[in-house]
């Protein structure tokens, strides 16, 4: 059988000076009942379309708000701006700190905003239930 192991690789600084650890995901051997991809706890073990994450508004870049990771091309991600036109979505290098797991902003006491138009109180773990993400 094999494992899974999430480790801090480095320290990326968001905007706003929030510092905060870059977290890399390896995947060895991964054998889950949840299937490919997953780790024992049903955890994603690599990125894929569909998943939620905090990331820089390119037109604000002092704003992080939540996003979708639209396409995976190697090395690269397109980002789309929940809430927002595909005429907002960007292309990001995977390593140049755009974007962070969600409750990076939290963990971080930065200031994350909510998908746009969203109603009421955000919270990830009822987002992601409600929009049944990752």
């Amino acid at each position: 059988a094999g494992r899974h192991a999430r480790s801090a690789v480095g320290v990326n600084t968001l905007p706003m000076g929030v510092s905060t650890e870059v977290e890399a995901i390896f995947e060895v051997e991964v054998e889950s009942a949840f299937g490919p991809g997953f780790d024992s706890r049903g955890q994603p073990t690599a990125l894929r379309p569909g998943m939620k994450v905090e990331a820089v508004d390119r037109s604000f870049n002092d704003i992080i708000t939540v996003a979708t990771i639209k396409e995976v091309q190697g090395n690269q991600v397109l980002l789309g701006f929940d809430g927002w036109p595909d005429s907002y979505d960007y292309w990001c290098k995977l390593d140049d700190g755009d974007f962070q797991p969600p409750g990076t902003c939290m963990r971080a006491s930065a200031r994350l905003s909510p998908p746009n138009g969203y109603v009421g109180f955000f919270d990830w773990a009822s987002y992601l239930e409600e929009t049944a993400s990752v």
